[in-house]
Parts: structure tokens; C-alpha cells; sequence
């Protein structure tokens, strides 16, 4: 009897420490993880610090090129301190990258910095892709389907302006002091499905003047910006005002990959009523 009772000890005794060599190993492997987690952080925390120094760098030549920019030609310009964000910018492919992580404004603005930057932007597929003026992908779902966001702001559509061309005997768009004005409402891609493109719609209302004389065309790179980068069914309305009391709804549809002008001058010429009464 003594001999189980020894026997049944022993072997407690042997699971307890076994179990305690496991408690340790597992605790050493957790610690173990622990500590690369905490040296991963360290090098991230490390590599967003140096980022943040490159960024701030590379800010502070774009300040400095901008100045030097602006210097009349009769004076001769300081030659800024090669640094290296300033190497960094004479780097076309990392220029390129650094580019691309800014609104379009600035880039179209950067475009007059320098002629480093100028070749760059006016280089690059990916830039003037992002910048709409050259197309995407030929991917028709909905999802890549990207309005040009110039369409979204409200001093475009105050400056869309319609003229009557007697030569053409037709309407026309112009920038600015139309006859006519055509002021878009609202342009939003949508989910439905028109001749198997995606649908971008458009409102419009259309108000005629009967003074001033009719503007003209304006140079602007903005007309040969696509409107979508892919192809897609533009559906447009507007409500165009026959008189103080009365108005109609006009419709209709265009499908395919239109550039800023072709667009405009698509729903000019779609426009009922052409000649001046």
C-alpha cells in the first residue's frame, strides 16, 4: 500500500514539473515576442521620425525654388545650398512620387516652380493620368469610374457661359460673358448601368440674357482634362427658362470618353432653340 501511495506521489510530482517547465517556456516565448514587438516599434517610431525630417526638408526647398522663382531677371538670384531635399527633387522618379500625394491644384501649380518640376509633372503618364488628361484603365465598373473633380467646384460652374456663333448657327460655350449661362446643379457617378457604361449624371439650368455683347473663347488647360477617365453614359437635364413665368425640361444622353470641351460643347449644341430671337 505504502509503494502505490509512493508511486502516485512521484508522478504528481513529475507533472507538476512538467507543467511548470511549460508554464516558463511559454512565458520566455511570450517575452520573446514582446521584446521584437517592441524593437519593431521602435524602428517604425525611428522611420516616421526621419520621414517627417525628409518631409519638412523637402518643404522647405519647394519655399525656397518658389522664391527664387519670383526673382525679377535684372537681379541675380541666390543660389540655394545644395541639400538633400533639394537632391531629392532633382530626382525625377522620386519627385514624381512626392508629386502624386498632392491635391491637382498644387501640382498645376508647381508646374511654373521650375523647369524641373515642369518636365516632371508634364512627363510623367501616372501625373497627368491623375490630372485627367490623359485616360485610364478601359475597366467599365462602376467603382473605377472617376469624376474629373474639377466638376465639383462652384467657380466652374460659374464660368461655363454660352455665345451664338453665326458662322457655325449654333450655340457655343465660352468662359465667360455668354449670352446664356449654363449653371450645373450637381454631377455624381451612379450605380445603374446605361449601354452597358456606367452612368454619370449631370443637372443643369440654363439662363438667357438679353444684354451685353457675347464672350469668346479663353485659352485654359482645363478643356483638354477628361471628364471621366474611363468611358462612361452621361445622362444630363436642364431646365432651360423660356420666359419669366414659364420653363422646360430638356434630356438626353451621350456615351463615351469625352474631353472638358467636347462635353460642354456636346450639351451646347444639344440645346433646342439655337438662333437668337
Amino acid at each position: 500500500m505504502a509503494e502505490m501511495e509512493s508511486s502516485s506521489t512521484s508522478a504528481d510530482t513529475a507533472s507538476s514539473v512538467h507543467s511548470s517547465l511549460s508554464t516558463r517556456r511559454l512565458d520566455k516565448d511570450v517575452l520573446d515576442v514582446l521584446e521584437d514587438l517592441q524593437l519593431n516599434q521602435k524602428e517604425l517610431i525611428q522611420q516616421i521620425s526621419n520621414l517627417q525630417e525628409n518631409q519638412a526638408s523637402i518643404l522647405e526647398e519647394l519655399k525656397e525654388l518658389k522664391r527664387v522663382s519670383a526673382v525679377p531677371k535684372h537681379r541675380s538670384p541666390k543660389v540655394p545650398k545644395v541639400s538633400a531635399g533639394r537632391q531629392l527633387t532633382d530626382t525625377t522618379e522620386l519627385l514624381e512620387m512626392i508629386l502624386l500625394q498632392l491635391p491637382y491644384k498644387d501640382i498645376l501649380r508647381y508646374i511654373r516652380v521650375s523647369k524641373t518640376f515642369r518636365l516632371a509633372i508634364l512627363g510623367s503618364i501616372p501625373i497627368q493620368s491623375s490630372l485627367f488628361f490623359v485616360p485610364g484603365t478601359n475597366a467599365l465598373a462602376s467603382s473605377s469610374v472617376m469624376l474629373n473633380p474639377t466638376m465639383k467646384h462652384e467657380q466652374f460652374y460659374k464660368c461655363i457661359r454660352l455665345w451664338f456663333d453665326d458662322a457655325l448657327d449654333r450655340l457655343r460655350y465660352c468662359d465667360r460673358g455668354g449670352r446664356k449661362v449654363l449653371q450645373i446643379k450637381s454631377a455624381e457617378i451612379t450605380n445603374a448601368k446605361l449601354q452597358g457604361l456606367p452612368v454619370l449624371s449631370v443637372k443643369m439650368e440654363m439662363i438667357s440674357r438679353r444684354w451685353g455683347s457675347p464672350g469668346h473663347f479663353d485659352a485654359g488647360s482645363w478643356k483638354r482634362m477628361y471628364l471621366t477617365r474611363q468611358p462612361c453614359t452621361v445622362q444630363w437635364e436642364f431646365t432651360h427658362c423660356l420666359n419669366m413665368y414659364s420653363h422646360e425640361t430638356v434630356s438626353g444622353s451621350v456615351a463615351g470618353l469625352y474631353k472638358m470641351d467636347q462635353f460642354l460643347d456636346a450639351l451646347a449644341d444639344s440645346i433646342p432653340q439655337h438662333r437668337r430671337r
